[in-house]
């Protein structure tokens, strides 16, 4: 009985040491936004939803737009100026965009200047 006990305080305490060792500073990020397929008025949308893994960023997309748009998608870069990335969603599609970097998206919109 002794040596159940002892062995069930060893484990306790092995675990409570894991719960106190500091995790990495990554914390996954994921979101959504949507762009409006014309600038004035009524507008259908192009609706994106995110997640970003260990070494990607997957952004997942629903365009109910009737011509391809180009959007931009702004990335945090560590503290300094972000920077963007630039794509041409196809009409009336459902997919995924892959981008082979886990920076934070801040935010995606048709300003395409920046890529």
């Amino acid at each position: 009985m002794r040596s159940l006990v002892s062995t069930g305080v060893a484990v306790a305490v092995a675990g409570l040491a894991l719960s106190l060792i500091p995790s990495p500073a990554y914390a996954a990020n994921s979101g959504t936004d949507s762009v409006m397929c014309y600038k004035y008025g009524p507008s259908p949308y192009i609706n994106f939803s995110w997640s970003t893994g260990w070494t990607s960023t997957k952004v997942y997309y629903n365009s109910h737009c009737t011509f391809s748009k180009k959007v931009a998608f702004k990335f945090y870069n560590d503290g300094s100026t972000p920077f963007y990335k630039c794509r041409t969603i196809p009409a009336m599609t459902k997919s995924y965009v892959k981008f082979d970097f886990r920076n934070e998206i801040l935010d995606i919109n048709t300003n395409t200047a920046a890529c």
